[in-house]
């Protein structure tokens, strides 16, 4: 039990490699011009599935809290022992149902966070030999509570900062 009375939430988490069809997905990403500069350095990627299931009823659960992925730059010790700089993982009960094109697309944007780290304009490399890589944190980012965005209405910080995010990003989001 947890403090609030409620029974506590035990769950199983799973990690497996990605499809020969999603791998493809994600090498056909990497060839266009957008991500030239990431196959120039010779990064090693890893897609991964990520499957967080319920103990008691065997439900597959979402697995990240904002994003349908996440992605994961290495340590060391990882990319000498994996031979794997960047881990996209996927959430499994997100990807199972979603067509091609939405699958480039979680992949874009998982892409879109990965930058080479520069100095002077240059790539750095990390003492492995492998180039230094920094995690750009997304730019659209919502979180909130429903309760309270419904109790307080306008006046509820979840509303205030839905509509600044509608404004920031007017003509995209729809």
């Amino acid at each position: 039990m947890n403090i609030n009375g409620g029974d506590k939430l035990s769950t199983n988490i799973r990690y497996e490699y990605a499809s020969t069809e999603d791998r493809e997905i994600l090498n056909e990403m990497l060839q266009t011009e957008d991500y030239q500069n990431l196959n120039g350095y010779n990064i090693r990627f890893a897609l991964i599935y990520v499957t967080t299931e319920d103990d008691k009823s065997g439900a597959v659960l979402p697995t990240f809290k904002n994003l349908p992925y996440k992605v994961k730059y290495n340590n060391a010790k990882d990319r000498l022992l994996k031979k794997i700089d960047i881990e996209i993982q996927l959430d499994t009960e997100y990807w199972e149902d979603i067509t091609d094109l939405e699958k480039q697309a979680v992949i874009d944007g998982a892409l879109n966070q990965i930058e080479i780290f520069e100095k002077k304009g240059l790539p750095t490399h990390n003492d492995d030999g492998t180039v230094k890589i920094k995690l750009r944190k997304p730019d659209m980012i919502y979180e909130g509570y429903s309760t309270i965005a419904e109790k307080y209405g306008s006046d509820s910080p979840e509303i205030k900062k839905y509509h600044r995010l509608n404004s920031d990003f007017e003509g995209i989001l729809v």
